[in-house]
């Protein structure tokens, strides 16, 4: 019985140091994705570009992230007035800080929380006969806050698939996640 301890300790010993944890202090990840359902846009806009972004998160300590999100996003915006058609094109360029706490990480998942805070710059174009009387104006630029929770699950040492879900670029985040270091 001792023998069959002692080979068990000693199997699950290497099994916990053949393979680096998904996340710690040092870590360097990028990730790439798309988000489906936005609050960058307003119930009367459609969907021209879906969210696209790319994060970098950084373990500056053990369990702690910071790092930054770029993104971008379209939504355009049509109008009809007296047998006239006109529409606002909107374009957003997302530019934020964010930081993360990571609840649970072990050799093949990464579960974490976190916030993003930025920028969202708005700029927009117009198409179309403009009514006697309106005037068009975009809306203007604003600042970004994400609040987030997500997951990531590793197929191998720097390959992860990630979700996210929350009040960030998209309402669910999907995409991919490369471990640098």
């Amino acid at each position: 019985m001792k023998k069959i301890i002692l080979l068990c300790s000693i199997f699950f010993a290497l099994m916990s140091t053949s393979k680096a944890q998904s996340f710690d202090e040092g870590s360097s990840i990028i990730s790439a994705g798309l988000g489906l359902g936005s609050n960058l846009y307003t119930g009367s806009e459609t969907l021209r570009v879906p969210p696209l972004f790319v994060t970098y998160d950084y373990g500056f300590r053990d369990q702690w992230s910071l790092g930054g999100i770029i993104g971008v996003a379209g939504s355009k915006e049509r109008w009809h007035y007296l047998n006239q058609s006109y529409q606002y094109n909107y374009s957003h360029f997302i530019l934020a800080a964010r930081g993360a706490y990571h609840i649970y990480s072990d050799y093949t998942w990464d579960a974490y929380a976190g916030a993003s805070l930025g920028f969202d710059i708005v700029t927009g174009s117009y198409s179309g006969a403009v009514p006697v009387g309106y005037e068009y104006a975009t809306r203007g630029s604003s600042l970004f806050l994400g609040l987030y929770a997500g997951g990531r699950y590793y197929f191998n040492d720097q390959i992860a698939a990630f979700a996210e879900i929350g009040y960030n670029v998209g309402f669910l985040n999907l995409g991919v996640s490369f471990k640098l270091q």
